[in-house]
């Protein structure tokens, strides 16, 4: 005679509380770790971009916050601080 197979047990609220916090820091971890990475990545890129003579910087008039946006084809201009929202003079940083 074959047995059935067993069915699994039910976790209990202090299982699954331990196991959810468990992948919680699994994905902070993961998520830390790509950020990282990304900042990294961003660094080398902006390094590049700057030796080129390919990174204009721009300082919003309204907050002060300042900017690095690429001189490079396809890639539009901002129109608006992304720290306050107001409108930047890209006139008058040419």
């Amino acid at each position: 005679m074959a047995e059935e197979p067993r069915k699994p047990k039910k976790m209990t609220t202090q299982q699954l509380t331990y196991a959810v916090h468990s992948l919680e820091q699994a994905f902070n971890n993961i998520a830390a770790a790509i950020g990282n990475d990304m900042a990294q990545v961003m660094n080398v890129l902006g390094g590049m971009l700057r030796h080129l003579d390919l990174l204009v910087d721009i300082k919003c008039p309204d907050c002060g916050t300042e900017l690095s946006h690429p001189k490079m084809d396809g890639v539009p201009m901002p129109t608006e601080c992304p720290a306050c929202g107001g409108k930047l003079n890209l006139d008058e940083e040419e």
